[in-house]
């Protein structure tokens, strides 16, 4: 249990030219936002942080639920969040993040990615977010991230309505001029998270 080490030791690694990827269980990464602050971001550092077990973590016990990780690295300058939904997502994500001179932090849940067919077809919109064809005509739209979004596909699906849908890949920063642009004429907006 050195969180705080390994973001130091790879911070060194960045300075002299590498690009470092530092795994963590989410619930333990509090433990690194002085190095993270100090040692990478002030230092304008590439870096890849992965949070593994983020959101809710089904019988790991109450100190092993990766639910603040969001909140606390949001705070951090030159840094973006990601919360991919599928393997495919998880890739793009981490190619960004090569390709990235900023600290990514890509978070994913305990266990596999489900595999299921989408109620809809979503169209893709770079790394940043994915949506319905109908989302623009949607009067209700869920507005989502990561693995929620299977939940809010079956819920859309069950309920036989036109719903839209708004998976955010990126979580911060948002953009926002895209989000108010898809979400213009809708007269309900649900958030479904963990």
């Amino acid at each position: 249990i050195a969180e705080e080490h390994a973001i130091t030791f790879a911070s060194g690694l960045a300075v002299n030219g590498m690009k470092p990827v530092v795994l963590l269980y989410s619930t333990f990464a509090q433990r690194i936002y002085d190095q993270l602050s100090h040692d990478v971001a002030i230092q304008k550092l590439p870096f890849i942080l992965a949070l593994d077990r983020a959101g809710l973590v089904p019988n790991d016990g109450i100190t092993h639920q990766g639910i603040f990780d969001y909140n606390i690295f949001s705070t951090i300058p030159n840094t973006e969040i990601f919360s991919p939904e599928t393997y495919d997502e998880l890739k793009n994500v981490f190619s960004h993040g090569f390709a990235n001179a900023k600290i990514t932090v890509i978070r994913y849940p305990k266990g596999s990615y489900q595999s299921y067919e989408p109620a809809f077809p979503m169209i893709a919109d770079g790394n940043t977010l994915a949506y319905t064809k109908n989302i623009e005509t949607a009067e209700t739209v869920i507005v989502t991230f990561g693995r929620m979004t299977k939940t809010a596909h079956d819920a859309i699906k069950l309920s036989g309505k036109n719903i839209g849908l708004l998976k955010l890949i990126q979580i911060f920063p948002l953009d926002y001029k895209k989000i108010a642009s898809l979400l213009r004429n809708a007269k309900n907006i649900y958030f479904l998270e963990e």
